[in-house]
C-alpha cells in the first residue's frame, strides 16, 4: 500500500518502493541514533541509522527531508495516522478487549500536550505547561490506553480546546479500527469538566472520567447521597493510608439526554490525609466524577469508588509519565514544518466579540435606563399635578368641615368632641398629602437615578467602542503553521515508542517493565554479529563492561529466543551474548538489535514496516 496518494507528476509517484522504505526506516528510526529532525543528518557519519535503513550508508540531509515534504503535501499525513490507529489497535488490543462486549468497558486516557514554535509572527498560543508560560504554539491531543501504549496522536492549532480535540482523536482512532470497536471510557483532566461537552459524549454513548473545578463545590454539603470513608492505601507507601474514598452524586444543571431531567454524576470523593487544605476545612477534597449511561443514576459503591479514584490517579504513571519518559525523549518536541498561511486573529476576535457583546449591553441598558426616566419623569409630573388639585381640595373641606362645627358649638366655643372631630380630619388630610408628597418626590428620585445610570452606561459604551477602535487599529495578522509535516513525524516517534513498549514487555525482565526509553537506549545500541542459516538469523550481541547490566543482557537474549520471534520474511530469530574469545576472533560489524525490532510475535508477525513502508 503506498503511503501516500501521489501526484502522477511528483517525485515520490516515481520513486522505487524500496526506495520509500529505507527513506520511511530512516525517518522512523533517527531517534534511535540520537537525530531528531532530518537537518541533523547533516553531520551524521556512523553506520546504526545505515543498518536500521538497510542501506550500505545513512542517508544525509537532503532526501529525508525532500521525502517528507512530498509525503505530507500528497497527504501522507492523513494516510499514516489512519495506519497508526489501526496497527496499534491490532499491537494491543489484546490487552483491551473489545470493549463493548464487556460489562466493564475498558479504560482509555486522553490528554493534551503543547510544544512551543519560537517565531517572530504571531501564532496561535497556549499554555506550555512544561515552561508555565503561554507561547505560540502547536496542540497535540493524545490517546492512551489502559497500560499507557500511546495509540495516536493529532496535531493541531496550539488554541485548540481539549474539549474539541478529545471527540476528534477518538473518532479518528475508532473510524481507523472500524465497526468492531468503540472506546466507552474515557480519563481525562478537568480541562474537559464542561456540562455541554459531557452531555454531548453520553450522547455518543461514552462515559467520562474527570475531576470537579474547585469552583464548582465548597464542601461535603454540596455533594449528595455521601456514603461512607473507606481508607485508601498506597502501595509504593508500604501499605500507608494515603486518603480515604467515599461514594456521592452531584448534580448539574445541564439536562441529561437520557432523563430529560438535571444530569448526576457518579462521584468518588477522595480526601487526601496527606495533605490538609487548612485546619478549619481538614483535609483537601477532591471530587471525582464519571457520567453513566444508566437512565438511574445509583451511587457507586465503595470498591467501585476505590476503583474509580485508582483509574483518574493511574493518569500520571499511564500518560503524564509516558509522556515524559517515552515521547519526549525520542523528539515529540521537536517541530518539523513551519510553512505558514495567514488566519484569523483568534485572540483578537475573542476580544472584539466580547466588546462587541459589551457595547450592545450597554446601548440596550442605557436606552432602557433612559425610556425608565422618561416614565418617571412623566409620573412626576402626573403626581405634581394631581398634589396641587389635592391640597385646595383638603384645604376646602377642612375649611367647611371647621365652618360646620363653629355653626354647632354652643357659645362657650368648640367641645371637646368636635375638637377631637377637626383634628382627626387634619391628620388625615396632612397624612394624604404627605403620602402624595412622597410618591411624588420617589417618582423624582427614581427619574434622577434612571438620568445618572443611562449617563454611566453611556460613558461606558463609549470607552467601550474607544478599545474596539484600538483594538481594530493595533490588530496583527495570526498565521497559522501547516502541520501536515509534523504530524508526520508524530505517526513515526508513536510507530516507534510502541515498539520499544513491545520489546520491553516480550523481551525484557520484569525488573524492566517500568523503565524508560533512556533505560533500554543502551541495550538498543548494542554491536554484533548477525549470522544467517536456513530458517534462523542469530544475532550475537557484544557484552557490556558492566556484571548487572550483562546478567539482564542474558536473560533479555534467553527471553527473546524463547519468545518465538518471526521476522517478516518467516525466519526465527535467536539471540546470545558474544563470549570473550568471539569477540577476540571478529570484529564487530553493523549487526544491532535492530533485528529485535523488526521482529513480531507469530505467525501472523505484526511489523514496523506495516506502519513505516507498507501503511498507506
Amino acid at each position: 500500500m503506498p503511503i501516500a496518494s501521489a501526484a502522477p507528476s511528483s517525485r515520490l509517484a516515481h520513486q522505487r518502493a524500496l526506495t520509500n522504505q529505507q527513506l520511511s526506516r530512516t525517518l522512523l528510526f533517527m531517534p534511535v541514533a540520537q537525530q531528531y529532525r532530518p537537518w541533523d543528518l547533516r553531520s551524521y557519519s556512523g553506520g546504526q541509522l545505515a543498518g536500521l535503513s538497510g542501506r550500505e550508508k545513512a542517508y544525509g540531509y537532503r532526501s529525508p527531508e525532500r521525502f517528507l515534504s512530498e509525503v505530507a503535501q500528497a497527504g501522507g499525513s492523513e494516510t499514516l495516522t489512519d495506519g497508526l490507529a489501526g496497527w496499534t489497535y491490532r499491537l494491543w488490543s489484546g490487552q483491551f478487549g473489545s470493549g463493548a462486549d464487556q460489562e466493564e468497558p475498558a479504560t482509555f486516557y486522553v490528554d493534551g500536550h503543547h510544544k512551543a514554535v519560537y517565531s517572530d509572527k504571531l501564532l496561535p498560543r497556549g499554555l506550555v505547561g512544561r515552561l508555565g508560560k503561554v507561547l505560540g504554539c502547536r496542540g497535540l491531543v493524545l490517546l492512551h490506553d489502559a497500560k499507557g501504549h500511546p495509540l495516536l496522536a493529532l496535531t493541531s492549532r496550539g488554541d485548540k480546546h481539549l474539549t474539541k480535540g478529545l471527540p476528534e482523536v477518538v473518532a479518528r482512532f475508532e473510524q481507523a479500527v472500524g465497526n468492531q470497536f468503540k472506546i466507552r471510557r474515557i480519563v481525562a483532566d478537568r480541562e474537559v469538566m464542561a456540562g455541554e461537552f459531557l452531555v454531548s459524549e453520553l450522547t455518543e454513548q461514552r462515559e467520562i472520567v474527570t475531576i470537579l473545578k474547585e469552583n464548582q463545590y465548597q464542601t461535603l454539603d454540596s455533594f449528595e447521597e455521601v456514603g461512607e470513608f473507606s481508607p485508601w492505601l498506597g502501595a509504593k507507601l508500604k501499605e500507608r493510608v494515603i486518603g480515604e474514598v467515599a461514594p456521592a452524586t452531584f448534580t448539574l444543571k445541564v439536562t441529561s439526554p437520557l432523563t430529560g431531567q438535571p444530569l448526576r454524576l457518579k462521584v468518588a470523593l477522595l480526601r487526601n490525609l496527606r495533605r490538609p487544605k487548612s485546619a478549619e476545612t481538614g483535609p483537601k477534597l477532591i471530587p471525582i466524577v464519571t457520567s453513566s449511561l444508566a437512565a438511574e443514576v445509583k451511587p457507586l459503591s465503595s470498591a467501585q469508588a476505590l476503583a474509580l479514584a485508582t483509574a483518574y490517579r493511574n493518569r500520571w504513571p499511564l500518560q503524564e509519565n509516558v509522556i515524559k519518559d517515552w515521547l519526549l525523549p525520542v523528539g515529540l518536541d521537536i517541530n518539523h514544518g513551519f510553512a505558514k498561511s495567514f488566519v484569523e486573529n483568534s485572540e483578537v476576535s475573542k476580544r472584539r466579540e466580547y466588546l462587541q457583546e459589551r457595547i450592545a449591553t450597554t446601548r440596550k441598558r442605557a436606552a432602557s435606563a433612559r425610556q425608565r426616566s422618561n416614565e418617571a419623569e412623566e409620573l412626576n409630573k402626573r403626581r405634581h399635578q394631581k398634589l396641587q388639585i389635592l391640597f385646595p381640595k383638603r384645604q376646602q373641606e377642612l375649611n367647611k368641615l371647621y365652618d360646620r362645627l363653629v355653626e354647632e358649638a354652643t357659645p362657650r366655643g368648640l367641645s371637646c368632641e368636635q375638637k377631637m372631630e377637626y383634628q382627626e380630619a387634619k391628620k388625615k388630610v396632612e397624612a394624604e398629602l404627605e403620602r402624595e408628597q412622597g410618591l411624588e418626590w420617589q417618582a423624582h428620585r427614581n427619574c434622577n437615578k434612571e438620568y445618572r445610570k443611562a449617563q454611566a452606561y453611556e460613558e461606558q459604551g463609549k470607552e467601550l467602542r474607544g478599545q474596539l477602535e484600538k483594538l481594530n487599529s493595533g490588530e496583527r495578522q495570526m498565521l497559522e503553521l501547516d502541520q501536515r509535516k509534523d504530524q508526520v513525524m508524530t505517526v513515526f516517534k508513536l510507530a516507534l515508542v510502541n515498539l520499544g513498549m513491545w520489546v520491553r514487555e516480550r523481551c525484557f525482565p520484569v525488573s524492566y517493565a517500568q523503565c524508560s526509553w533512556q533505560r533500554l537506549q543502551p541495550f538498543f545500541e548494542l554491536g554484533g554479529w548477525v549470522s544467517q542459516q536456513v530458517g534462523v538469523v542469530k544475532v550475537t550481541l557484544q557484552p557490556f563492561n558492566d556484571r548487572a547490566l550483562n546478567r539482564d543482557l542474558a536473560q533479555v537474549c534467553e527471553l527473546a529466543s524463547g519468545a518465538g520471534l518471526v521476522l517478516p520474511d518467516g525466519r526465527r530469530l535467536q539471540l546470545e551474548v558474544a563470549q570473550e574469545q568471539a569477540m577476540l576472533s571478529k570484529k564487530p560489524s553493523l549487526g544491532k538489535i535492530c533485528a529485535i525490532r523488526r521482529a513480531a510475535p507469530g505467525a501472523n508477525p505484526v511489523s514496523l514496516y506495516s506502519v513505516s513502508s507498507n501503511v498507506g
